[in-house]
């Protein structure tokens, strides 16, 4: 019977170990990238506006990575395994330079896949609602302010069944009349929120503003 040398056996199983470690490096240095940039509907970056990233796991969504606030570029990235992730943009009024920029504002992506590389961008597709507010002998009223608030899901739904999310309110002195009355709203389009169909009446989705 022929019979094997004990230092064969160890090279042989530090072989299969350096073999395992190496496979496992190679791993996490092919690991893919998401990555994306937070815009206006201009394409003009947010800076200053969060991002995160949640990974869903039986029907959970877990959150993964860091959460990135976003510099002069809009850009964000990380590296994650691939699988099916919820992506959630956000920020407020005191982290942005924005005019009439909401007191706060988020925007969640349905589940989507990643395989390999994927891009992901955030469009914040705001419409500026503008006006003047004035007395009974038409004078600027100066240091209003006003409120309002809207949210919805969808319509965007992934193949795990996570909804798109929007919301938005101005609240806490983010929108003010200015020494000429003036003031300045950015606000998600209506038409956005009647798509969706989660409200049964479209009329739902109209904002009702709060002058105070």
């Amino acid at each position: 019977m022929s019979k094997t040398p004990i230092k064969a056996i160890q090279f042989s199983l530090y072989s299969v170990f350096l073999s395992f470690v190496l496979t496992c490096f190679s791993a996490v240095v092919q690991a893919a990238t998401l990555s994306g940039k937070v815009t206006d509907k201009s394409g003009v970056p947010i800076e200053g506006a969060n991002a995160m990233i949640f990974q869903v796991v039986n029907n959970n969504l877990i959150h993964v990575g860091a959460i990135i606030k976003v510099d002069a570029s809009g850009e964000y990235t990380w590296t994650v395994d691939d699988g099916d992730y919820v992506l959630r943009t956000y920020f407020n009024a005191q982290e942005v330079s924005l005019e009439g920029a909401p007191n706060s504002v988020l925007i969640q992506t349905e589940d989507f896949p990643v395989t390999g590389n994927t891009v992901r961008d955030t469009i914040f597709d705001f419409f500026l609602l503008s006006g003047k507010v004035v007395d009974s002998n038409a004078l600027p009223v100066t240091n209003v302010t006003l409120e309002t608030s809207k949210n919805w899901s969808g319509p965007e739904q992934g193949a795990r069944g996570k909804l798109s999310q929007y919301s938005i309110s101005h609240l806490n002195q983010s929108s003010v009349t200015d020494v000429d009355g003036r003031y300045n709203l950015l606000m998600f389009s209506t038409d956005a929120c009647i798509a969706s169909g989660f409200y049964p009446n479209s009329d739902d989705c109209l904002y009702d503003i709060t002058f105070r």
